[in-house]
């Protein structure tokens, strides 16, 4: 048996007590991502691709010169859930939101 959302109940079927959020830094992420296109193309078509701009928001996991790791979601339990690795060279700006 697998955990279930706001179950309290563990592999196995272990009881865990709850234990508060663990993640309490929510940021906005805006960074560049690879574009690519696949086919037989003209070269003019491939040398107009560039980067493509995102943002992305959430829990602050990890940072690190390398890279940033961002959690969409987290439970008391201290599971978190979507979480995406973004290289830091790909990082524009990172901003602290408040809530």
């Amino acid at each position: 048996m697998f955990m279930r959302c706001g179950s309290g109940m563990m592999e196995g079927g272990t009881s865990v007590p709850k234990q508060g959020f663990a993640l309490n830094k929510l940021v906005e992420v805006e960074w560049r991502d690879a574009c690519g296109i696949g086919g037989w193309r003209e070269v003019s078509v491939c040398a107009k691709l560039t980067p493509e701009p995102c943002k992305t928001a959430g829990y602050l996991l990890k940072r690190t010169k390398k890279e940033i790791i961002i959690a969409l979601s987290q439970s008391e339990q201290h599971d978190i859930n979507q979480c995406i690795s973004i290289p830091t060279a790909w990082v524009t700006r990172v901003r602290r939101l408040k809530y």
